[in-house]
């Protein structure tokens, strides 16, 4: 019997739960140091003194100067030697590390120093370009500048672990190559940019431990070659987009602990390939859709502390590989299924504070005795 999923899945929560609770306690406000716009075209006034034998003359003259802003100056000074990428490339990392407070970092080995962006600490590049950023647990502080969208190769992007605050950048979703989207575990806040259904690519997109509000982006659902998706331990609110049940390669998805309201979408019952579904501690309501019961290599379903009703459906026996399901703190009413005894690799079953019961048959209590987890309220139905 696999315990790991069992396992992984707690540690999550428990993750999370303290996450979140740091997360309330703490308030940082930074300015955005990002660049200022383009270079701008500035007239300047100059005093010319002339003079004469018949009077002295005083001249206004005009003329036009290409100025840049300083933040500009100073990319283009740390990026003018360097040739194993492009300027515009530089000058995006550069801006990276002075928005974040490079200077800080845990580590910042041959940055603005080396002629050699691929010898800069988390940056791989080559063939003229950069391909990954792996800055996890560097502590960041700052916000992450738009001008990341220029790494238009970029295929992973590690920013996870650090103090980042402020937005999610809308240009993140040119970066058409990403496969890999690491945010979770800073303090972003503001909405999910719905320019992130752009990343048709990108196999794992990780926001989870952060700030963030407003509704999940209908346009998430574009992403179809995504394979994990974690959005939990934030503010989100709203409903859970049906069009989350198009992800028909996803392996985990993660929702709980935010504030999502409404249904659950039937289409999730589409996620076939899904193993873990965590919908924890939210304020959905309404039936457990029967439709979870396609989800034939689902190992965790976790939908505790939520507002659900109605009666367990019996298509949830058919869940052949569940290890673990966690009803708790719902008000759920009725018997659980006796489809339940063909769910052979379970090894926790938690439904207590629901008004559930359980059957009263030896084939059901041989059943139970082979469960591990057992905790529920142990009323027998009549």
């Amino acid at each position: 019997m696999n315990k790991n999923i069992y396992s992984k899945f707690f540690c999550i929560m428990i993750i999370c739960v303290f996450f979140q609770t740091a997360c309330s306690s703490t308030s940082t406000s930074t300015d955005n140091l990002g660049l200022q716009g383009d270079t701008q075209v500035r007239i300047t006034q100059n005093l010319t003194y002339t003079n004469s034998e018949e009077e002295q003359e005083y001249k206004i003259s005009t003329k036009e100067e290409n100025t840049q802003t300083e933040p500009e100056l100073e990319n283009s000074k740390y990026c003018t030697n360097i040739t194993d990428v492009t300027q515009d490339e530089c000058q995006a990392l550069v801006t990276l590390y002075e928005s974040t407070n490079g200077d800080e970092w845990i580590n910042n080995d041959n940055w603005l120093v080396n002629n050699n962006v691929r010898e800069w600490y988390g940056i791989i590049a080559f063939n003229g370009h950069v391909f990954q950023i792996n800055l996890d647990n560097n502590n960041l502080i700052g916000v992450i500048p738009p001008e990341l969208k220029n790494l238009e190769y970029l295929e992973i992007l590690g920013l996870s672990g650090n103090q980042l605050n402020g937005t999610i950048p809308v240009e993140l979703g040119n970066l058409k190559n990403l496969y890999y989207l690491f945010l979770s575990e800073n303090q972003l806040s503001g909405n999910i940019p719905p320019e992130l259904g752009n990343l048709t690519n990108l196999n794992l997109l990780s926001l989870s431990g952060n700030k963030l509000t407003g509704s999940i982006p209908l346009e998430l659902g574009n992403l179809i070659n995504l394979t994990d998706l974690y959005l939990g331990c934030n503010k989100l609110t709203g409903s859970i987009p049906a069009s989350l049940g198009n992800l028909i390669n996803l392996d985990e998805l993660s929702l709980g602990l935010n504030k999502l309201t409404g249904h659950i979408p039937p289409e999730l019952g589409n996620l076939t390939n899904l193993t873990i579904l965590d919908l924890v501690l939210n304020n959905l309501d309404g039936s457990i859709p029967s439709e979870l019961g396609n989800m034939s290599n689902l190992q965790v379903l976790g939908l505790h502390a939520n507002q659900l009703t109605g009666v367990i459906p019996s298509e949830l026996g058919n869940l052949s590989n569940l290890i673990d399901i966690s009803l708790y703190s719902n008000k759920l009413e009725g018997s659980i299924p006796s489809t339940f005894i063909n769910l052979d690799q379970l090894n926790g079953f938690y439904f207590y504070d629901t008004n559930l019961c359980e059957p009263n048959t030896q084939e059901f209590l041989a059943w139970k005795k082979t469960i591990q987890y057992w905790s529920g309220t142990e009323v027998t139905c009549n």
